[in-house]
């Protein structure tokens, strides 16, 4: 993994943006300190993760593909 050659004080501060550390967070019921975020705000960022991935590909697709 990426985070295996970072410091780990660096290392734990881009784990906790992976999408599996995400999605733990949105599917637990009772969260006690599992993660940074809380459910919906994990939910929003998992959103915003796919809705920025969705935009490059559009923008890529009308500039490669016109």
């Amino acid at each position: 993994m990426i985070c295996d050659v970072l410091s780990s004080s660096l290392a734990d501060d881009v784990n906790r943006f992976w999408l599996d550390d995400i999605g733990t967070t949105m599917t637990t019921v009772h969260c006690h300190g599992v993660g940074p975020f809380g459910p919906w705000s994990s939910f929003g960022l998992l959103t915003g993760y796919a809705a920025v991935e969705l935009i490059i590909g559009g923008v890529l697709l009308v500039r490669r593909d016109a």
